[in-house]
């Protein structure tokens, strides 16, 4: 998966993803949620 990132004349960063735009405090909180799953599999796993 390709992410190209810029930042605008304000400073928000702005990253796309295939034309899409990505609200920079949204993919945090996906991060964030990501983690917390990889967690609970590893877990699960051990």
């Amino acid at each position: 998966m390709l992410l190209k990132a810029g930042v605008d004349m304000v400073g928000k960063v702005d990253i796309t993803k295939r034309g899409e735009r990505w609200d920079m405090g949204k993919i945090t909180e996906n991060i964030r949620e990501l983690n917390e799953l990889e967690e609970v599999v590893e877990n699960e796993i051990n």
